[in-house]
C-alpha cells in the first residue's frame, strides 16, 4: 500500500507538471482519486464538567483520514452511556441529573470517547422560603437573605420602599447578615429573622411596636430586637411576634389588644415580654390575633383572640376584648408535636401523627367532613391519614402526610386548595 501511494503521488505530480510518463503509453484517462477512509476522530472536549441541570454544550467531532486530512461532512453517530445524566443529539449535550457518563462519537470503523460529570452547585440555591401576607422571603445556601413582593413599609429590608408597586424579583436584605431563618409576617407589613449567631432582627412597619426594637420608628433595614437574647426561633404573626430562646424561654411583642402576647396584659409592647407560665417551649406560632405553642413535654397551649374557639380549651371568650391573655391548655390531654395558629382557626399534629383542628369552620376549614359549625375543642381531621405537618391559613388549611402526600381543605374560591377546582371542601 505504501509503494502504491508513492507511485500514485508521483504520477499525479508528473501530470500536474505537464510531464510525460516513461513507464508506458500515455493514457487518456485521469488517475482515479482515492476514497478517504476514517482512521481517527478528535473531540473538541474530552472531559465535560457541568454544575447545573439543563446546561447545554455543543461538542464537535473532527474525523480524519489515513493521511491525517479532515474529512469534510463525515457522518458521526453520537451516543451516551446514561440518559439520566445527560442526553446527546448531533453533539449537543444537555445535562439531566447528577452523575457521570461516557460520550461516544463514531464514524465508520473508528470511535472516540469522552466523559461528562454533572455535579450540582449549591451556589444560589434556596434552603428555605416563607410566604407572608403580601411578600415573601428566603435564604440561600450561603446564608444570604432575600425578599420580594410589596414593599410599601420597608418589609423587604433592602433599605428602600417601593410605594404601591410590588418588587417582582428577590432583592437582598441589607446589613450583610448570615441568616439562619427568616419569617415574613402573615400581616404582610413586617419581617423578622435570626442570624446564624442567634441574633434577632425585624424590619418594616412598626406602627404597633412589632419590630421589638424598643424604638417607635419603622425601619427599611433590619433592626436588632431588644433584650440581647440568643434566639432559637422567631415567628411573625399579623402584627405581633413571638420567639423562643436557646434556653426554651418564650417571648412575644407587638400588638396585644387580645392578649396574644401572653404575659397577662393587653398592652402593646415594643420589647419582648416573657410568656406567662414558666413553660419550657419547643415551639411557638404567632397567628393573626392569637398564639399557640407546644412545650418540650408535648403539652399544647394557646392564648389571645378566642371569639371563635380557636384557643381550643372548650371555651369562647367573647367579652371585651374577646380573648385570653395567658396560655391555657388545649383540651384533650394529647401529646402534641406541633400546633399552628391561623386566622380564626387552629390546627395541630400529635406525636401519634393524628391531626386536629378547632375554631371557626366556615367553608370547612377544620376538615372534619361535617357541617360548617365551629368547635372550641380539637376535632380530628377526616380521612385517616398519618400527618407529618399541618398549616392553618386564613380560610383554608393544608397538610403533608408521613408518606409525603399533600392535602388542602376549606375555602377554594381563589383556587387555594390546588386541585384544579374552585369548590370549597370540608374534608
Amino acid at each position: 500500500m505504501t509503494q502504491f501511494l508513492k507511485l500514485s503521488s508521483l504520477a499525479l505530480l508528473l501530470t500536474a507538471c505537464g510531464g510525460e510518463s516513461t513507464t508506458g503509453p500515455t493514457s487518456t484517462s485521469s488517475t482515479p482519486s482515492l476514497t478517504p477512509v476514517a482512521t481517527s476522530i478528535e473531540l473538541s472536549d474530552y472531559a465535560l464538567a457541568v454544575t447545573s441541570l439543563g446546561a447545554t454544550t455543543q461538542l464537535t467531532a473532527t474525523v480524519k483520514d489515513q493521511n491525517g486530512a479532515t474529512i469534510a461532512n463525515a457522518t458521526v453517530a453520537w451516543a451516551i452511556s446514561d440518559n439520566l445524566v445527560a442526553t446527546v443529539s448531533a453533539g449537543r449535550i444537555t445535562s439531566i441529573g447528577p452523575g457521570a457518563a461516557i460520550i461516544t462519537a463514531a464514524s465508520g470503523p473508528v470511535a472516540v470517547t469522552g466523559t461528562i460529570s454533572v455535579t450540582l452547585s449549591t451556589d444560589g440555591l434556596w434552603t428555605s422560603i416563607t410566604a407572608g401576607g403580601i411578600h415573601n422571603c428566603g435564604i440561600t445556601t450561603g446564608g444570604d437573605g432575600y425578599c420580594w413582593g410589596y414593599n410599601e413599609y420597608g418589609q423587604l429590608g433592602n433599605a428602600e420602599t417601593s410605594g404601591s408597586e410590588p418588587v417582582r424579583a428577590p432583592v437582598e436584605i441589607s446589613g450583610g447578615h448570615t441568616w439562619a431563618s427568616i419569617n415574613a409576617a402573615m400581616g404582610g407589613i413586617h419581617t423578622c429573622g435570626i442570624t446564624t449567631a442567634g441574633d434577632g432582627y425585624c424590619w418594616g412597619n412598626n406602627e404597633v411596636n412589632q419590630l421589638g426594637s424598643g424604638l417607635p420608628a419603622s425601619s427599611v433595614v433590619p433592626v436588632e430586637i431588644s433584650g440581647g437574647n440568643v434566639w432559637a426561633s422567631i415567628t411573625a404573626g399579623a402584627v405581633h411576634n413571638c420567639g423562643i430562646t436557646t434556653g426554651g424561654d418564650g417571648y412575644c411583642w407587638g400588638y396585644a389588644a387580645f392578649g396574644q402576647i401572653g404575659d397577662g396584659s393587653t398592652t402593646d409592647s415594643s420589647v419582648p415580654r416573657e410568656v406567662s407560665g414558666n413553660h419550657t417551649w419547643a415551639s411557638i406560632n404567632a397567628g393573626d390575633g392569637h398564639t399557640c405553642g407546644v412545650t418540650t413535654a408535648g403539652d399544647g397551649y394557646c392564648w389571645g383572640y378566642a371569639e371563635f374557639g380557636q384557643i381550643g380549651d372548650g371555651s369562647t371568650y367573647d367579652g371585651s376584648p374577646p380573648g385570653i391573655n395567658v396560655p391555657v391548655e388545649v383540651s384533650g390531654s394529647r401529646t402534641w408535636a406541633s400546633i399552628n395558629a391561623g386566622y380564626k382557626h387552629t390546627c395541630g399534629v400529635t406525636i401519634a401523627d393524628d391531626a386536629y383542628c378547632w375554631g371557626d369552620n366556615t367553608a370547612g376549614r377544620l376538615g372534619n367532613n361535617g357541617a360548617n359549625i365551629g368547635s372550641n375543642t380539637p376535632n380530628q381531621v377526616s380521612g385517616g391519614q398519618a400527618w407529618a405537618s399541618i398549616t392553618a391559613g386564613n380560610t383554608h388549611t393544608c397538610g403533608v402526610t408521613t408518606a409525603g402526600d399533600g392535602y388542602c381543605w376549606g375555602n377554594n374560591t381563589a383556587g387555594q386548595l390546588g386541585n384544579g377546582l374552585s369548590v370549597s371542601s370540608n374534608a
